[in-house]
């Protein structure tokens, strides 16, 4: 149990210290909650700290059917939903969420340039995570933008989950691996919700966006 989210930054902190050696580590944060947990692990790597935004696409047969993700400049399917009957579909709700996604980068970073993360080694922060489809869609789409390694540090995650996230990535990082997780606060004391305000101030007070 966590007191909240930065005494989980600061356990999983303790977890990342061989991460220091990799040259040009860029931290990812996913909004809102990941931020916090991110800003600690940035802090310590002497790394920039910047957003993933993603978002699911929902099938057209159950909108909170996930069959790919989203980023503002890539997207990814999965493989049995990449055909010609969903082609359509995907064409249709890709620039409508890269659109939104856009809008709400460009208030995160009021106004800064992304990080570009093409040959870095990035580590993508968050406060927990659950399923694991939208996190797992997610790096496949940042794959498209090549970086040299991409780690998931995270406070709790399950053992299932873990396996197959580490099936696309150099490595996952958790402090707390439940055989369970029916609620991320569950394992919080306090698991206030991160407002938007509060978002943004975190990535402004971390290191400069380049």
């Amino acid at each position: 149990m966590f007191k909240n989210r930065i005494d989980a930054a600061n356990q999983l902190a303790e977890k990342i210290e061989h991460l220091k050696k990799l040259p040009q580590l860029v931290v990812l944060a996913v909004p809102r909650g990941g931020l916090p947990i991110g800003a600690i692990l940035a802090q310590i790597l002497h790394a920039p700290l910047d957003i993933i935004l993603t978002k699911k696409i929902g099938a057209p047969f159950n909108p909170e059917f996930a069959i790919g993700a989203v980023t503002p400049e890539s997207y990814f399917i999965n493989v049995q939903y990449d055909n010609p009957a969903y082609a359509e579909y995907i064409e249709q709700q890709v620039p409508l969420i890269q659109t939104l996604l856009k809008e709400r980068a460009k208030k995160y970073r009021a106004g800064k340039e992304p990080i570009s993360i093409t040959g870095k080694n990035v580590i993508i922060a968050d406060d927990g995570v659950a399923t694991g489809r939208t996190l797992l869609a997610a790096v496949k789409a940042l794959k498209k933008d090549k970086p040299r390694t991409i780690v998931i540090a995270t406070p709790v995650i399950t053992p299932e989950v873990k396996k197959i996230l580490e099936e696309e990535v150099e490595e996952v990082i958790s402090v707390i691996t439940p055989e369970y997780l029916g609620a991320i606060g569950e394992f919080y004391e306090d698991f206030s919700q991160v407002d938007d305000e509060a978002a943004i101030k975190i990535l402004q007070e971390s290191r400069p966006l380049a």
